[in-house]
């Protein structure tokens, strides 16, 4: 009997230990829900492409605040979401937040949907309305590849369309498009950009990734036409004609450990060759013993007319051409340290 008198003993004291645990000196401890005193976004009416500003005062007297959740709307769908860490009982919120430009997108009023929480799960929500963006407005946008070249999309008699057509891409190739480029002809991301989001043509910043772009059925690209409403891009395209140089038409090689392209062919003294994607680099150096450089994509050979090896590197980006008997006077070879090729 006595070890029974003693478990409930024992019993009695945790349960009055647990129930003053669970009170504080003005009794039980009761949930609490944060309040959003105010909150506003700055400017009201903006450009999508732009960050806005959100201010808020959150406060919550009995319990310590942990988060305040943001939802950005157009026409129903949300633009931009995002959650802010909060801490203590109050709560002053200053954040910017990017608002993108999303595919199909026209002008549109815009809601902020706010939802305050505390770390017990208690919860206010506030609805901000009274906002407007516009869809920016562009003279004309950069066609950037990766391997550096820039074309100039001008507007299409379809106000959301952009074009260019005279190319000389290769028939696949990654890009970006650019609202602005700095004075080297990289891209500026003070302005707007698009590029690959999860496969689709989206607004990125200076880490984003570069979209991806084939002309089927062709040896070039020629056209290119970018939809911003529809975030879309469609390229046409050619085929070569007898006096156009593309890496398409060139075969690998191996030659003392370097890696080559070569193609062998009629040059004609005093013709002037189209040079195609990669062989249009501005970067490439064309041997002028044999080549003049009239244009980015256009070299006129200086040799005599006949039977030519072209030779490409990728690397070190020159290329050069050879003859299958080279004799004296027409050639000279001279070979030793630091004198290349």
């Amino acid at each position: 009997m006595k070890s029974i008198y003693k478990i409930f003993f024992i019993t009695g004291i945790i349960a009055l230990f647990v129930a003053s645990c669970n009170d504080d000196e003005f009794g039980p401890r009761k949930e609490s829900t944060p309040v959003i005193e105010s909150a506003a976004v700055s400017p009201a009416d903006f450009t999508f492409g732009d960050s806005i500003v959100l201010t808020a005062k959150i406060i919550d007297p009995a319990t310590t605040l942990s988060a305040l959740a943001y939802e950005v709307v157009a026409e129903g769908r949300v633009v931009t979401s995002g959650e802010i860490p909060l801490s203590n009982d109050t709560f002053t919120v200053a954040q910017s937040i990017f608002v993108p430009l999303l595919s199909n997108q026209a002008d549109a009023a815009i809601q902020v949907n706010l939802i305050a929480r505390n770390i017990l799960k208690g919860s206010a929500s506030l609805q901000l309305n009274g906002l407007s963006a516009a869809r920016p407005g562009y003279n004309q946008l950069y066609l950037v590849t990766d391997d550096g070249k820039v074309a100039i999309l001008k507007p299409s008699t379809d106000k959301n369309k952009f074009e260019v057509d005279g190319l000389t891409f290769n028939p696949s190739f990654r890009f970006k498009i650019a609202e602005k480029l700095l004075a080297d002809n990289t891209i500026d991301y003070t302005g707007d950009v698009y590029g690959n989001v999860n496969g689709k043509i989206e607004m990125i910043d200076d880490k984003g990734e570069s979209a991806f772009a084939y002309t089927a059925g062709s040896d070039y690209t020629k056209g290119f036409v970018y939809d911003s409403y529809a975030f879309s891009a469609a390229t046409t395209g050619s085929e070569l004609g007898e006096d156009d140089l593309s890496l398409s038409t060139f075969r690998d090689e191996d030659i003392d450990g370097e890696s080559f392209r070569t193609l062998k062919r009629t040059l004609e003294n005093g013709k002037t060759y189209q040079a195609f994607g990669a062989l249009s680099d501005a970067q490439n150096i064309y041997n002028p013993d044999f080549f003049e450089r009239t244009a980015v994509d256009k070299i006129k050979f200086l040799g005599k007319t006949g039977e030519y090896t072209l030779y490409y590197n990728p690397v070190r980006k020159n290329i050069f051409v050879g003859v299958d008997n080279p004799s004296y006077p027409d050639f000279l070879l001279a070979f030793g340290w630091g004198l290349g090729y």
